[in-house]
């Protein structure tokens, strides 16, 4: 809690006590007493004194961890902070009646990143595709079947460099060429980059939901860019209002805040076209388009339904007509773009076999369609597989 916070609650003559989870046992003094009457006792700060069951209201946000006295060997420090995460941790979580914003408990079920995107899902809101893997393989697949990928820290764990200065691991557009075997040592989450016009921060307490309009971030995480931002408080949309409810009740929590791209109200991801909180439309991912003829962004689609068989003809031609009746395989310099992309979707299985040899036949193919080995197009090509029982989508 802040100090405008509290002040504010002061001047209504509420009191309020401000601890820290890292506060115990160094300043924060704990008696608790449990009978056949429930839960009594008090807790003490270096300037407050709580009523354990007079507590009325828990506003639970960010604690630090629980930490163990100085100078504690490793071992016993270990079992120090355990001990005080299950005692004083089991205390704060049972107080009689109080009010959480939120339960401890709620927040530990909800941090998880891959049960936020299930639930989000669940909660109909759309997903980007999205990729959890400790494999390089299967992250290298990913990455070349969706071009623009960002990678996700999957928590805010605290990090710091030699000299002990503080560091974040902020939301980053992937380097293919980055990507190496470090990628085995833990878990990762890549994501679909959806470029959006501007950001949305959705803050949800109780019924109430308010939504802030944020323009002006040069990079993929607006967190970074501070200076740069500009703030617009507009109107929630009842849809998408209505979601963040139901995700709140899901995870049994009082209080959410949510960040969004501005496309968060139609598939961004879908054609690049996302009507906004507003209404309007907009097309995104300019800064992935080509600068050029518009053959040259069609090639890609029309790949997938005369080279490897993977959109059928039928969707094609729905996807022609909503182009303007635009079928890049008139265009007389197609073939040539057709072969750059099937020589470019080639080497990267080539690329894979290497690290994987049981993709090995699927480059083979491959290459013996381009050698004109295998007829005539489609040539029906399947997705290079990723190592059984490895994570994530095959490609």
């Amino acid at each position: 809690m802040d100090d405008a916070t509290a002040d504010m609650l002061n001047s209504r003559r509420v009191p309020v006590v401000r601890l820290d989870l890292a506060d115990f046992p160094e300043t924060l003094k704990v008696c608790a007493r449990l009978d056949d009457r429930g839960l009594a006792g008090q807790i003490r700060t270096a300037t407050r004194i709580a009523e354990l069951d007079q507590v009325r209201a828990v506003y639970w946000r960010r604690p630090q961890p629980y930490a163990a006295p100085e100078g504690v060997p490793d071992q016993q420090a270990r079992w120090c902070v355990e001990e005080a995460r299950y005692g004083l941790g089991g205390i704060l979580a049972s107080l009689p009646g109080a009010h959480y914003v939120n339960h401890p408990w709620r927040n530990r079920d909800a941090e998880y990143k891959p049960a936020q995107l299930a639930m989000a899902a669940g909660c109909g809101f759309d997903v980007p595709p999205t990729l959890l893997t400790n494999d390089l393989a299967a992250a290298r697949a990913f990455v070349h079947e969706h071009e623009r990928v960002v990678y996700k820290p999957l928590r805010s764990t605290d990090y710091h460099n030699e000299h002990g200065q503080a560091l974040t691991v902020w939301v980053d557009e992937v380097n293919p060429e980055a990507l190496h075997d470090g990628i085995a040592a833990t878990m990762h989450l890549f994501q679909r980059r959806i470029s959006s016009v501007a950001d949305l921060r959705i803050t949800a307490v109780g019924e109430q939901v308010f939504t802030v309009r944020i323009d002006g971030s040069p990079g993929v995480d607006w967190r970074r860019h501070y200076d740069a931002l500009s703030y617009t408080l507009i109107d929630t949309p009842p849809e998408l209002a209505e979601r963040v409810r139901a995700y709140l009740d899901a995870f049994g929590l009082v209080f959410g805040a949510f960040d969004f791209g501005l496309d968060v109200d139609g598939r961004a991801w879908a054609g690049n076209i996302a009507r906004t909180a507003d209404g309007q439309f907009y097309l995104l991912d300019l800064d992935s388009a080509a600068v050029g003829p518009p053959e040259w962004d069609l090639t890609s689609t029309a790949v997938k339904v005369s080279t490897t068989a993977t959109i059928p003809p039928g969707e094609y031609a729905q996807f022609v007509t909503a182009y303007g009746d635009t079928d890049v395989r008139d265009y007389d310099g197609f073939e040539v773009m057709r072969g750059i992309r099937e020589l470019r979707m080639t080497t990267y299985a080539i690329q894979t076999a290497i690290d994987h040899p049981h993709t090995a036949p699927e480059a083979g193919h491959r290459v013996a369609c381009l050698r004109g080995l295998n007829g005539p197009r489609p040539w029906t090509w399947t997705a290079v597989p990723h190592p059984p029982g490895s994570p994530g989508p095959t490609v």
